[in-house]
């Protein structure tokens, strides 16, 4: 949870807590030919910090005229962070439908594009990439790894009931629920479309979608599900 939306959450009297259900291991992928591909695409943070890393041991140097895009600010952010670089390409709603949908009006077809993504990855971004003509190659850098069940049951069980949980993933909807099945009494806030859908498919049928990883896009997702609440309560 970045100190931005901790601070936003204080701010508005929310009460709060971490709870992990997921951790990120990374991948050395080996040789990378960097230079091949004059696009990378990101959809996520950790894919950034992924292929850091895995050019920072093998000594390479990004290319300065390589293109790179990001899913959505924060991904931009961490591009910025790690490579003092501004990214070329940021898809306001954070999603890789959207990101697809934006490489393709911005890049002709046949480009080649790395795309640092998790072990065992959803192929929707790549699928849709190459729909549109764009030679797209996943490079897994990261590996999502759940936690256990029975600790994140526990540490449930020691907490105050929630009124909202927040889910920043589909491997955060998927852990979560082999240690608590959905459906559940508390409302849940799905950052994005594909998180949303997970949610959904877990078999939660009312959720309230963040359009952003941004803090301020989360805040009024919370927001929202007060309003909800209080129609429900004035119908």
């Amino acid at each position: 949870m970045s100190d931005r939306l901790i601070n936003l959450l204080e701010s508005d009297g929310v009460d709060f807590a971490c709870l992990p259900v997921t951790r990120t291991e990374f991948i050395h992928p080996g040789y990378i030919p960097i230079n091949k591909f004059s696009t990378i695409a990101f959809t996520s943070s950790n894919g950034v910090r992924g292929l850091f890393r895995a050019l920072e041991s093998s000594a390479h140097i990004l290319p300065l005229n390589t293109r790179l895009a990001a899913v959505g600010k924060a991904t931009a952010d961490t591009i910025h962070e790690l490579f003092s670089r501004n990214a070329d390409i940021v898809a306001e709603n954070a999603s890789g439908a959207s990101l697809a949908h934006l490489l393709c009006q911005e890049l002709p077809a046949g480009t080649e594009i790395l795309y640092p993504c998790p072990g065992g990855h959803n192929p929707e971004f790549a699928d849709r990439c190459r729909a549109f003509g764009l030679n797209v190659h996943p490079l897994p850098v990261y590996r999502t790894v759940e936690v256990d069940p029975d600790t994140i049951r526990l540490a449930l069980s020691a907490s105050v009931e929630p009124d909202a949980v927040i889910f920043y993933a589909p491997s955060a909807v998927n852990a979560f629920q082999k240690a608590l099945p959905a459906p559940w009494p508390f409302r849940a806030i799905a950052i994005g479309q594909t998180t949303e859908r997970a949610l959904h498919d877990a078999g939660q049928a009312v959720v309230v979608r963040s359009e952003s990883t941004e803090p301020h896009s989360i805040v009024l997702a919370i927001h929202g599900i007060h309003s909800m609440e209080w129609e429900t309560q004035n119908a």
